[in-house]
């Protein structure tokens, strides 16, 4: 748990330094990781749903294939 806490720190602190001189994005960069993570969530389910060969979509199956 500690390290996983230091890990984000890092990765904070980096997303500080890299983004001043574009402008002041103080307390975004701790929230910035949410995003990401649902993107790869979503993106994760629909390699997940493509390798299992069938999507549903309202109701109704789609062959990936």
């Amino acid at each position: 748990m500690l390290s996983n806490a230091l890990v984000y720190a890092a990765y904070v602190l980096q997303l500080l330094v890299i983004t001043r001189p574009v402008g002041r994005f103080a307390w975004i960069n701790l929230l910035f990781p949410i995003p990401v993570l649902f993107f790869l969530g979503v993106f994760l389910m629909a390699i997940l749903n493509l390798k299992r060969g069938q999507v549903r979509w309202k109701g109704r199956t789609f062959s990936t294939r």
